[in-house]
């Protein structure tokens, strides 16, 4: 029996561990001697000052983000850090001021000649500045939306330029502003998705009009309003815009939900309205001391948003230095500590971070670790550049315990070759034109892969660690060519549900899949293969033509979801609520079936499902091959990747052997199972199924990332987060999991 000095000591480490992950600031290792401040922030550059007092850096984050191989990445300006350091330390963030931003509405006033006029419509009763309630300035603007019988289907508020200057916004990317919003018992239904957005005077532009922001109640919020693209228009002609109108929507007896009723009632204020030139004479000014050797700003892009706000302050006077370094990648993407780049440059990101062909490699260095539990397939994505073209055999080791007797084989791997689809039409605002990667095409071990001449070819290697493994520390190794890859994975003492985890029903179109893989001769053998590829995705396969989907259930897409009213049904009529995702399922909501969104999105929606109380999943189709996905992503013309989360065999194969009827799985697909296996850990962690109305210890873990069904964490790291939490508490149920809260900014 443990003494209690055992297990304090036992306490003490886990609730060290506690604190380390939940800061998540630890230092990483950099080839340039600098420790890298905190692994939240994926970007920096150095900037060198030899004075004291008020300092200007002039960035042109375009040109910087085009330099670290981002394809037309938009600035996530509150994301912006500038850190001192000393002998290669970081200290803490100082403030700073920046002039990227353009204030073009303060909300101070409801208008005036110059500028324009905040103009309400029927629905608005009540508009005016409120003196109390701001983010800037002295005020914000007011407005109280009451939804009457007589209310119309479309109706709000808009600004009216009167400057054509005001109205001229070609040289900006980003639109910013603050809101915050309340809704009276009513209305609850329709949070978070309470407006949709529209710029009138577009050019060029098929569309006008975008879903709303994604929003918490009764808080600010930051928002900001990708311009170029706008929504899936690529090249929009911002040259004249005439209005901002923010649409309130009243449901209609033609639509099905997700709209306002009457009785409904919405406040709003909004304020800090700003416009972003992220390319142009824009400044960071701080105050440099000369205790410091210099200065790195660390930064982000819009993709990844969701940093808390930086410390501002003005400063007057400030000496611009030019003394700027090159900018670099690090953070979660890093080198394997380890590795020598002599055949190949090898490093690590994480899965839910879809990695393009030119993105630069990371200078920050670490070693590759992962964590799961007994039962839980976890991924690994490295990333391979070759100086020069070439042919490399693929393989991994079997894993050895520290223990020195128990091992895990190197057939509890699958390999991956990442492939890219080109995307020629936009989804939406996250998308760009060019190669995305999804099809994860399987390989075995040992098999070669060849690599193009500079070009990042990611690989994915997969992991079920078996239900029987000994919890503890194991090493491996995974080799390409003649480079070793040193592995470790801990293995956590507790084991996730075999098999299915929430209830769903995937579409798959056997008739279909059977023809592509020529497996008419082996249909029992093949379908044998979908069934079991479909377990270790832990989703169901439904063969008919429409998934069935048992009486007792309601369905509701992502964005026709009226939360009150289907808890009601579940608890008074005993219903079951799944969520459908459907191509429109737009932004600011979650959609795991578009390929051009981040990996977070494919991830995030069993998480959803957890807090809103929701029972299962379904998506009508996985394998819609009517046209070719390889070579027309756009395929179903609502949305790159709608209707497949497989893809059809595209290079030569025995057909009926086992190599010929392995299925070729989507990033979306396994990221969805990430997801999945998410939800079982909050499972595992409440010991059962969440109760509506009773909040409980998962809840509070997951409101950590997730403030909203539209306002959620894009760093692809915090899951990772959230499991090693969950993994403590299951291991010690002597720490109060209360400690993480979400405390959110409130508007008051």
């Amino acid at each position: 029996m443990p003494t209690r000095s055992h297990l304090r000591s036992t306490i003490t480490l886990l609730l060290t561990l506690l604190f380390f992950i939940a800061t998540n600031s630890q230092e990483t290792h950099a080839t340039t001697d600098d420790a890298w401040w905190n692994n939240n922030w994926p970007y920096r550059i150095s900037i060198e000052v030899s004075q004291d007092g008020p300092v200007a850096a002039n960035l042109n984050f375009s040109e910087l983000f085009d330099n670290l191989g981002l394809n037309q990445a938009l600035l996530d300006l509150r994301s912006i850090r500038v850190i001192p350091y000393k002998d290669g330390k970081p200290g803490s963030p100082v403030p700073f001021q920046e002039t990227y931003s353009t204030l073009i509405i303060d909300a101070d006033s409801l208008g005036d000649d110059t500028s324009g006029h905040w103009i309400p419509e029927e629905s608005i009763s009540d508009i005016r500045i409120d003196s109390e309630r701001f983010t800037q300035g002295i005020g914000s603007l007011y407005l109280h939306a009451r939804i009457l019988d007589s209310s119309l289907s479309e109706n709000g508020f808009s600004f009216q330029f009167n400057s054509s200057s005001l109205g001229d916004w070609s040289k900006y990317e980003t639109l910013l502003y603050d809101v915050c919003s309340e809704v009276n018992n009513e209305a609850i239904d329709q949070t978070p998705d309470l407006y949709s957005f529209e710029l009138y005077g577009l050019t060029n532009c098929p569309i006008y009009e975008i879903k709303g922001p994604g929003l918490a109640i009764n808080r600010w919020n930051g928002v900001s309003v990708s311009l170029k693209p706008y929504g899936s228009c690529l090249s929009p002609n911002l040259s004249d815009i005439e209005a901002m109108k923010f649409q309130l929507k009243v449901n209609m007896p033609w639509d099905n939900g997700g709209y306002f009723d009457p009785g409904d009632e919405v406040d709003f204020w909004m304020d800090n309205f700003r416009l972003v030139d992220q390319d142009g004479d824009g400044q960071i000014i701080w105050n440099a001391m000369d205790e410091f050797d210099k200065y790195y700003i660390y930064f982000d892009t819009l993709n990844h948003e969701g940093h808390p706000k930086p410390a501002m302050d003005v400063f007057d006077e400030p000496i611009l230095t030019s003394s700027l370094g090159e900018p670099e990648a690090g953070g979660y993407f890093h080198k394997i500590d380890g590795v020598s780049d002599n055949q190949i440059t090898v490093w690590n990101a994480p899965p839910t971070e879809k990695i393009i062909q030119t993105y630069k490699t990371p200078i920050a260095s670490q070693p590759l670790e992962i964590h799961a539990a007994k039962g839980e397939f976890e991924p690994i994505q490295l990333v391979i550049n070759s100086p020069s073209e070439q042919t490399l055999p693929i393989s991994v080791g079997n894993l050895f315990h520290d223990n020195g007797r128990n091992i895990i084989d190197a057939s509890y791997f699958d390999i991956f070759r990442v492939d890219f689809v080109e995307i020629s039409t936009l989804s939406d605002q996250y998308s760009r034109l060019g190669y995305f990667p999804d099809p994860l095409f399987p390989i075995n071990n040992h098999q070669s892969v060849t690599f193009k001449t500079g070009l990042n070819q990611p690989l994915w290697f997969r992991i079920k660690v078996p239900l029987d493994a000994t919890p503890g520390t194991y090493h491996g190794e995974i080799i390409i060519g003649k480079t070793n890859i040193p592995i470790k994975l801990i293995v956590w003492n507790f084991e996730l549900p075999e098999g299915l985890i929430f209830n769903s029903k995937f579409g798959f179109n056997l008739d279909q899949a059977i023809e592509a893989y020529q497996a008419g001769a082996c249909q029992e053998a093949f379908k044998a293969s979908v069934d079991e590829t479909f377990h270790d995705y832990r989703i169901s396969p439904s063969f008919s033509e429409n998934p069935e989907i048992p009486d007792e259930v309601l369905l509701y897409t992502l964005s026709s979801y009226e939360v009150v009213s289907a808890h009601d049904l579940q608890i008074e009529l005993g219903k079951k609520v799944w969520w459908e995702f459907t191509y429109t399922d737009t932004p600011p909501f979650a959609n795991p079936g578009v390929i051009d969104r981040t990996g977070v999105e494919s991830r995030i929606l069993p998480v959803l499902a957890w807090l809103d109380r929701v029972d299962g999943l379904v998506y009508l189709k996985t394998n819609d091959w009517d046209i070719d996905p390889w070579t027309q992503a756009f395929s179903n013309g609502a949305s790159n990747g709608d209707g497949y989360l497989f893809y059809p065999p595209n290079e030569p194969f025995q057909p009926c052997t086992p190599e010929g009827t392995r299925l070729i799985p989507s990033i979306r697909l396994e990221l969805l199972r990430e997801g999945l296996e998410d939800y079982a850990y909050l499972w595992l962690l409440n010991k059962g199924n969440p109760a509506i109305g009773i909040e409980n210890k998962s809840d509070s873990l997951a409101s950590g990332i997730i403030q909203s069904d539209t306002l959620f964490s894009h760093n692809p790291t915090s899951f990772y987060d959230i499991r090693d939490k969950i993994a403590l508490l299951l291991e010690s149920e002597v720490i109060d999991s209360n400690i993480y809260f979400f405390l959110p900014y409130v508007c008051h």
